[in-house]
């Protein structure tokens, strides 16, 4: 079969407490994509009267799940999306987050989750080579398709969007059809 991938971005502490455990029980890890500016609070970046305050991983949490063979990526500094800012502040969001997470776990992190998926799709500009440039090989965007092994651009990878409250038939679709809703 093909492989799958469990990428989770923002951090979010439920990884460590709930993904961790329920994947470890049918032997898969997963990649977990932070922003790391947040990494041990919460999900300041989002407007609490739209989406409630949740805690996020610790940086313990975090050389936990490295422990337990999970890739860590990076998903910015501050969660903002890319195709809103300068260059001059795309480079510092991947090179500040780079650098926090080689700090913390002794090896730069692989690749890299555009905020929104912003950045990754076509017309989105030199954003890729930005992400490129700044040392990652791999840039994951939400393109809605299933991504073919190797990814035909490594710093545009589709990912499909998998939402907690999809119908088990949304979810069907997007493991078979690369569907997913908005």
């Amino acid at each position: 079969p093909p492989p799958v991938i469990f990428t989770f971005d923002d951090g979010y502490r439920s990884v460590f407490t709930e993904a961790l455990p329920i994947l470890r029980t049918y032997h898969f890890v997963g990649a977990a994509y932070l922003v790391t500016d947040y990494v041990g609070l919460e999900n300041g970046w989002h407007d609490p009267a739209l989406e409630p305050r949740v805690p996020l991983l610790t940086w313990e949490d975090v050389a936990a799940l490295t422990a337990a063979g999970w890739e860590i990526g990076s998903h910015g500094r501050t969660h903002r999306s890319f195709t809103r800012l300068s260059p001059a502040e795309q480079e510092a969001e991947l090179a500040g987050s780079r650098a926090a997470i080689a700090e913390h776990l002794g090896r730069p992190p692989a690749s890299f989750a555009y905020p929104y998926g912003d950045g990754a799709r076509r017309g989105d500009g030199d954003i890729p080579a930005r992400v490129a440039a700044a040392g990652y090989l791999l840039g994951l965007g939400i393109l809605r398709d299933i991504c073919p092994v190797p990814p035909p651009d490594p710093m545009r990878a589709p990912r499909v969007f998998v939402r907690g409250d999809d119908s088990w038939f949304d979810f069907r679709l997007a493991l078979t059809r690369g569907r997913s809703r908005p």
